[in-house]
């Protein structure tokens, strides 16, 4: 009947995170049904990016939990089902390279890799 995101847990180093970074408190579980390994999620710079280092990170968590709901609820039937997901954030990236928008005029994204978790209560 619902899709329930419990959110997304920052699985990466200590040292990748700005200083003053929080993790956020993720009720995470191990019966899962489904899981989704490595998916990438992009997120546009542009649209997180804050002066301060910390609320980016937050903002870019944020991003990446809706867009893993967006998916859940591309993938289930939530109507006909109670669907509970969450996320690990593994690998934070960009593709301000010699191959994405060093010399372009594209648009910085955060290429973000995160294992998704997913279980169904049917009603």
């Amino acid at each position: 009947m619902a899709l329930t995101n419990k959110g997304t847990d920052v699985y990466i180093n200590a040292s990748y995170l700005p200083e003053g970074y929080t993790r956020p408190t993720v009720d995470k579980f191990s019966d899962y049904e489904a899981k989704y390994p490595d998916y990438t999620i992009v997120v546009a710079k542009s649209g997180v990016e804050n002066a301060s280092k910390v609320t980016t990170m937050q903002n870019l968590v944020t991003a990446i939990t809706n867009a893993v709901s967006a998916v859940i609820e591309a993938d289930y039937d939530t109507s006909a089902n109670d669907v509970t997901c969450f996320a690990n954030l593994k690998i934070l990236g960009h593709n301000f390279d010699l191959e994405g928008v060093m010399f372009s005029n594209g648009a910085i994204q955060y290429r973000c890799t995160v294992d998704i978790f997913v279980k169904t209560t049917a009603l």
